[in-house]
């Protein structure tokens, strides 16, 4: 069966590109394309409709119960704000710092090094240089202070690889 469509001059020269970028052969398969492409676009929104209609329907019992009260929205946002304010900014520098002390925690643990402050030193002046060096190096070292088995996937290392070092490196209690 042929069809002829008018197409606006801009939607022409899309379907004209297309052709000539060679994906399609003729302005009839990008044509094609686009209503398969529509269609399935359709199905999907008719689909997602059918799915808030039932949700819906499963939701007026308990609306016509009076098992629902209204939203106060004001409410809603000054419980918001008040969270805000008692969480915990993020620290700039660990942010920066992320992936280096990662490195820097996996380097010692993995190489089963204890964790003393010249060799502390040393492990952070591989990874950072210049004015943040000094509380690079206390963060690792306040890192490897409090690194235990419920910590370890921060720095993505295993458990057998925690145990070995604190195995060797750690002080033992007895």
């Amino acid at each position: 069966m042929a069809l002829h469509v008018s197409l606006p001059k801009e939607l022409e020269l899309r379907v004209r590109a297309h052709v000539e970028s060679g994906l399609y052969g003729s302005a009839s398969e990008v044509i094609r394309e686009a209503l398969r492409l529509f269609e399935a676009y359709h199905s999907v929104q008719q689909s997602s409709l059918a799915a808030l209609k039932a949700d819906i329907e499963q939701g007026m019992p308990d609306v016509k119960a009076a098992h629902v009260v209204a939203m106060d929205m004001a409410a809603t946002k000054a419980q918001g704000r008040a969270l805000k304010k008692v969480l915990v900014k993020p620290d700039a520098l660990k942010m920066k710092y992320r992936e280096a002390l990662i490195q820097a925690v996996q380097e010692v643990v993995i190489g089963l090094l204890k964790p003393e402050k010249e060799l502390v030193e040393i492990v952070a002046s591989k990874m950072v240089n210049g004015k943040d060096l000094e509380a690079f190096t206390h963060m690792l070292a306040l890192a490897l202070s409090q690194l235990h088995e419920g910590n370890i996937a921060l720095y993505r290392l295993r458990r057998t690889q925690y145990l070995a070092w604190a195995l060797v490196v750690l002080p033992k209690v007895c």
